[in-house]
């Protein structure tokens, strides 16, 4: 086997650099197991294999420089440079697993830089003992400089102002929201240790404000709704009023008409003074049905009274329109027999779009002054207004009751 001196000089130094190689992997491993655990039992080992590795890469490097004959085996140095090399890589394997597995100061300040809250550590006397970078970061942006103390985050936060009547929330210069909570640590190895963090709440004090903003809406839109729901009621019994007012001014009225013109004419057929007497009576009776409101049987009860009733122009399509117009007409029909002594009353109906206007006249003596409204006059005006139409009255030069109504904006 050839011998390390019987190399040539290309050779030998060849063999002498192969084996320097390892002394980069070797301190590289001293250099991790230093970063990764501190002091041990392994980095005393790997130093004194360094130490090692080292005297026998100069010897081997006098020998080929000829300061000495060196009768090895050549092979012997790629072997053991190999050897090393392969020692290198399954020991920082080794320890890189260690690493990820174990536990240590570094893990758990790393832990704590990752975190998206600020902490603090201090001691007993306040001084800070562990302090992460949100932290960190978050005072010196504030303050200009980094918390040594635990008091001076609680001086800092006797200028920030309060947010609502929360103790704990600070409104900071650059207008975030932030949670400041210092609590003391419960852990007998580490007695009046406390713990300080910052939490950003910008986002979620934000929803709270937007919550509370639509929680007040939404009592304001309640309490409409309530006043409202009360507006409908008293308005239903003011309906309801309305109805029973009209029902009583329009049927006993009309009631007390038939009889005084039957009295007046009583050269009218037995039969018909009959029907007409029992129409007349029927509606004092609690139990008389209510006949449908229609301008055909509002002509009807007008011819009963002596009171014919001409439609000019066609009637309304729309029922909500027609029964207003027919209940003004009945109103109308009445007042011509009781004040104005007319024997015909005249609806003229116009449409344009949707807006229906009629006109009410009579053919009786003209008012000979502005007409006061009263009973029948004024339940009549307020039924038009109640369902959104309007409702003119004039006397010059002759009487006439005007109603404009619009389909639209009318109230069902």
């Amino acid at each position: 086997m050839t011998l390390f001196s019987q190399l040539t000089v290309l050779g030998q130094h060849l063999v002498t650099d192969l084996f320097f190689l390892t002394l980069p992997a070797q301190l590289a491993l001293c250099i991790y197991q230093r970063v990764c655990h501190g002091r041990g039992k392994r980095i005393v080992f790997d130093g004194v294999w360094l130490a090692a590795v080292l005297c026998v890469c100069c010897w081997v490097s006098a020998a080929s420089n000829g300061a000495f004959r060196l009768d090895v085996p050549w092979l012997l140095f790629p072997v053991a440079a190999l050897a090393e090399g392969a020692h290198v890589a399954l020991a920082i394997r080794r320890e890189y697993r260690i690493h990820r597995t174990t536990l240590t100061s570094d893990s758990i300040k790393q832990t704590l830089d990752n975190l998206n809250s600020g902490i603090l550590f201090a001691d007993a006397k306040g001084r800070t003992v562990l302090l992460n970078y949100k932290m960190a970061n978050t005072f010196f942006a504030w303050q200009n400089l980094y918390p040594q103390m635990v008091q001076e985050i609680d001086r800092a936060l006797e200028t920030a102002p309060q947010v609502s009547d929360k103790p704990t929330l600070h409104r900071l210069p650059d207008g975030r929201v932030w949670r400041f909570r210092t609590v003391p640590l419960h852990d007998p190895e580490l007695p009046g240790f406390t713990q300080t963090t910052a939490q950003d709440m910008t986002e979620l004090f934000a929803v709270n404000e937007q919550l509370a903003a639509e929680n007040d809406a939404l009592r304001a839109a309640i309490a409409r709704m309530t006043d409202m729901l009360g507006q409908v009621e008293e308005r239903v019994r003011e309906e309801e009023t309305l109805h029973i007012r009209m029902r009583v001014h329009n049927d006993i009225g009309r009631s007390l008409i038939s009889i005084a013109s039957l009295m007046e004419n009583m050269d009218r057929a037995p039969d018909e003074q009959v029907r007409i007497l029992h129409q007349a009576v029927r509606l004092f009776s609690t139990g008389a049905p209510e006949e449908p409101l229609t301008l055909e049987n509002v002509a009807r009860e007008s011819a009963e009274l002596g009171v014919s009733m001409k439609i000019v122009g066609d009637a309304p399509e729309n029922t909500r329109v027609m029964r207003l117009i027919a209940a003004a007409a009945r109103e109308c029909v009445t007042n011509c027999v009781r004040h104005a002594g007319g024997r015909q009353v005249t609806v003229h109906i116009r449409r344009e779009a949707s807006v229906t206007t009629a006109v009410i006249t009579n053919d009786g003596a003209v008012p000979k002054a502005p007409i006061r409204e009263g009973g029948g006059l004024s339940n009549l005006r307020e039924l038009i207004e109640n369902a959104g139409g309007q409702m003119v009255l004039t006397h010059s030069p002759a009487f006439a009751l005007t109603l404009i109504l619009n389909e639209k904006e009318l109230i069902p």
